[in-house]
């Protein structure tokens, strides 16, 4: 059985480890700072996330994820060299994009000139992550975690001690640039750095089509709704009300960065291990939807009732609105610790397609309040939340009616 693998369980205490480790540091950092610079900053610095999250998500187009695939290592090789030629060309256009924008007297900010770059620093990242998983490197994977929050975090407060105006960009931008040195280091005297040809680039490209024709659309989808609601608060509000509401969901991410992949991890292997023995899933589904609940109702009890004195009393008076917005806000991410964990089951009983429907209408209907004028900023966090978590409770009766007919197949089998 697979919780009977020494080996797995390791692994992925070292990985869960290093992810517990890189969210604990900035979340600490964050108290200091929060008073160093203002909710402008954060809302700005919000906005560029925003772009930043679903580019990063394709800056290989998807190909990155491949090299863990082949058998033969100079495949491998010429994966890792295809992703990097296709960042270099994506960093390249997005500099040329910008240019014209500028010489088309469009209003662009000059922070965003740091994403050329940025999707260089973050091409080497990726694809040295997945080598390393190649590889079974996972302490080095949990080590380039923790640096890169260390990183960012220390470069933040330096830059908020100098009075930098752009310094949360600035420390994201260098703790990137360390991430991709030390990424480098790791892996120098490992990779075969002898150029492909180009009809061998083409061959691969090919060969792995799939991932960019079928895996880069979900997952950046995925990474647009957690961007569409910061362009909508723009589009409206203030950059201060962007940026109380950016601060709120960046400390909430913190919880089911920790929670979602956790839980995830331990309930597929058991759902895995439930499905090939033919027992019956809502055991061990109810079982974890137990744990989720409890720690949800926790979350949702705490900031509903202490939300603004816990901002006010960590973060300083000027965050107190952010403390207002996370009573309304834990309400959504609680019900994606509950929901997102158990959603992997149905990548067990082969029910991938349904993933991949669902997160089509998650987007689609989160990007139709974009075209909504919301008179004030609580009428929107009310309506977007409203919104939010009636599609996740849909999706978890979903899950609920797929896991209980499977169960119901289970039965008939044994009856026969």
């Amino acid at each position: 059985m697979l919780l009977k693998d020494k080996s797995l369980i390791k692994n992925l205490s070292i990985v869960l480890g290093g992810v517990g480790i890189a969210q604990l540091i900035p979340f600490l950092f964050s108290f200091f700072i929060a008073r160093m610079y203002s909710p402008e900053q954060f809302g700005t610095f919000g906005l560029l996330l925003s772009i930043t999250g679903p580019l990063s998500v394709v800056v290989c187009l998807r190909y990155e994820s491949t090299i863990v695939l082949p058998k033969d290592e100079k495949e491998a090789f010429g994966l890792i060299h295809l992703s990097w030629v296709i960042a270099a060309v994506l960093s390249v256009f997005s500099l040329l994009t910008l240019f014209l924008l500028l010489g088309s007297n469009y209003n662009v900010e000059t922070f965003y000139f740091v994403i050329p770059p940025f999707i260089l620093f973050v091409a080497l990242g990726q694809t040295v992550n997945f080598w390393l998983q190649r590889k079974e490197l996972f302490k080095k994977i949990a080590l380039i975690k923790i640096i890169q929050t260390s990183f960012v975090s220390v470069f933040t407060v330096i830059f908020g001690y100098l009075l930098f105006k752009d310094g949360l960009i600035w420390g994201y931008i260098l703790g990137w640039l360390v991430v991709s040195i030390v990424s480098f280091m790791l892996v120098f005297s490992q990779i075969n750095f002898s150029k492909n040809s180009f009809s061998e680039s083409i061959e691969l490209m090919k060969k792995y089509k799939h991932f960019p024709l079928y895996n880069a659309f979900p997952a950046l989808l995925q990474a647009f709704c957690i961007s569409v609601p910061l362009w909508i608060a723009k589009k409206n509000f203030t950059t201060d009300d962007v940026g109380y509401f950016n601060l709120t969901r960046q400390l909430l991410l913190v919880i089911t960065s920790i929670g979602i992949p956790a839980f995830t991890q331990v309930y597929y292997q058991r759902s895995v291990s439930t499905f090939h023995n033919k027992i019956k899933q809502i055991i061990e589904f109810k079982k974890v939807l137990f744990f989720l609940f409890i720690i949800s109702v926790s979350a949702v009890i705490t900031l509903v009732f202490y939300g603004t004195e816990i901002f006010t009393l960590f973060y300083g008076d000027k965050w107190t609105e952010s403390g207002k917005i996370s009573s309304v806000l834990i309400f959504s991410t609680a019900l994606q610790l509950i929901v997102f964990p158990l959603a992997i089951v149905l990548n067990t009983l082969g029910k991938i397609k349904i993933v991949s429907y669902w997160q089509t209408f998650y987007f689609i209907s989160l990007l139709s309040l974009y075209f909504i004028q919301f008179k004030n900023f609580e009428t929107f966090l009310y309506t977007y939340i409203a919104l939010e978590s009636l599609i996740l409770i849909i999706y978890f009766l979903i899950i609920y009616y797929l896991v209980v007919k499977h169960d119901s197949s289970i039965t008939e089998e044994i009856s026969n």
